[in-house]
């Protein structure tokens, strides 16, 4: 069965890196080196200096290993993948890697987990630059934040399908900034500052989540953003006239002290009526302030968050829902075999697999 997995696995990075790179990064103890395959402690930092700098630019796989792949700077457009949130596979080690900061355009991050300390930055340490085409997504980190040097700016972001511990640190923050999207994440509200600040973001079908106290706020500081179908849950949406300009559609919010959507005041604006105090039904997502591989961000049927306005509100909705299991690379989940086979008959074998 391994060997069919490896197959597998070899016939789908051919496909995809026919005019590209493929290079491994395997920090796992005993790992063997080979033509673009690096390993050891400074294994994924060795993988970028070895890629390309122009396009098409190359790929890099993040083999799972018990051990963090620790801090890299990205510097040239790339691919980095590994295996995912929460692989619907039994698979004990994740692709952990951070902190990551990106300093290059045309870069995208795909199924890695941070550690504790695990943030993205980007930008950091440069000036009078503009970073572009950018992609997070399928990962879990503890924030993902752009630097507040207005030199730096950042356009055509897109941050999908994550999980943001906050963690007391960051959350989300975009100072200047154009086309960026951030959609269909889990983003918790770990501190009383607030765990989003942005400019002109749009920000769609996300759950913010917090523990249902005072302290969990969602929202920093939030400027001509668009705010649609998010959920704001055991989190507070207050806001404070740092927060301007902003347009609320079709937003939920339950379990916290503050549950109103302050539409009217510091000329936030709505086209169409948020829903306050209401809960969503999930079927197991409790008010928390951690995330945990059993929780189920699925709406239950009757949830008053269902098909408003043509789509669900919250992470399930919208044009990619949300999908912990979801990856870059197509994960071999099985590999079914006859228990025999007659002497000179072809071997049936049916494989199952699961990527977007």
């Amino acid at each position: 069965m391994k060997k069919i997995a490896a197959i597998g696995l070899f016939s789908f990075l051919t496909i995809c890196t026919n005019a590209q790179t493929l290079i491994v990064a395997n920090n796992n103890p005993g790992a063997a080196s080979g033509t673009n395959v690096y390993t050891g402690s400074t294994a994924l930092q060795d993988a970028i200096a070895a890629a390309s700098t122009t396009a098409p630019f190359d790929i890099i796989y993040v083999v799972p290993s018990n051990v963090a792949y620790g801090q890299i700077t990205i510097d040239r457009g790339l691919t980095i993948f590994g295996i995912g949130i929460r692989p619907d596979k039994d698979l004990s080690a994740k692709s952990q890697v951070g902190p990551i900061y990106i300093n290059s355009s045309d870069v995208r991050i795909s199924g890695i987990i941070g550690p504790s300390n695990g943030g993205i930055f980007m930008g950091w340490s440069v000036s009078d630059i503009t970073y572009s085409r950018i992609t997070i997504e399928n990962s879990r980190f503890r924030e993902i934040r752009q630097t507040n040097t207005l030199s730096v700016m950042l356009d055509q972001v897109l941050v999908r399908n994550n999980v943001i511990q906050n963690l007391g640190w960051g959350g989300v923050e975009f100072y200047v900034s154009s086309n960026v999207n951030v959609t269909n994440n889990i983003i918790y509200c770990n501190r009383s500052s607030g765990s989003f600040r942005g400019n002109t973001v749009n920000v769609l079908n996300n759950l913010f989540i917090g523990d249902g106290g005072g302290d969990q706020r969602a929202i920093v500081e939030a400027v001509d953003c668009l705010f649609d179908h998010n959920i704001f849950y055991g989190a507070y949406v207050n806001l404070t006239s740092a927060s301007t300009g902003n347009v609320w559609n079709d937003n939920m919010s339950f379990g916290s002290t503050d549950d109103v959507f302050d539409v009217g005041l510091y000329a936030n604006t709505s086209n169409s009526p948020n829903i306050e105090s209401t809960d969503p039904l999930f079927v197991d997502m409790p008010v928390n302030s951690a995330w945990s591989d059993n929780y189920d961000i699925t709406l239950q049927a009757g949830s008053p968050a269902l098909n408003i306005n043509g789509t669900d509100i919250g992470p399930s909705g919208g044009a990619v829902p949300f999908d912990a299991e979801g990856n870059l690379l197509p994960l071999i989940q099985s590999v079914t075999l006859p228990t025999l086979i007659p002497v000179g008959t072809d071997l049936p074998v049916t494989i199952k697999a699961k990527g977007n």
